[in-house]
């Protein structure tokens, strides 16, 4: 969706896939405008497990909020973030945490 979608949209999408086939769709890829903190949390309530956020991690608080908020996952941009030191951080804490995801091309810039 990656910003594509109204609350109400992406509500009927989802509503359609799990009604359809909810296996054939792992997440929703930012389905709301980045920083619509508040209506992500109510689309993750309704649909556990089905929100990826990632235009709107920036910084460590960001991955955290997304955890509070219930997003399933979280897709961390190499150039937005630094992606290992915060999931080593957010490990240590041991608190409820989204899936951090990197892209294996961006992690093997990135060990290189």
């Amino acid at each position: 969706a990656n910003q594509g979608y109204s609350p109400t949209e992406a509500a009927q999408f989802l509503d359609l896939v799990n009604e359809l086939d909810p296996a054939q769709v792992e997440y929703l890829e930012q389905p709301l405008s980045r920083g619509s903190w508040k209506e992500d949390a109510a689309l993750c309530k309704r649909y556990p497990g089905q929100v990826l956020l990632d235009e709107s991690i920036y910084d460590e608080a960001d991955i955290i909020r997304a955890a509070e908020i219930g997003a399933a996952f979280v897709k961390l941009k190499l150039f937005k973030t630094s992606w290992l030191t915060y999931e080593v951080r957010i490990r240590k804490r041991g608190s409820r945490q989204p899936r951090l995801w990197a892209s294996p091309n961006a992690r093997r810039r990135y060990h290189h």
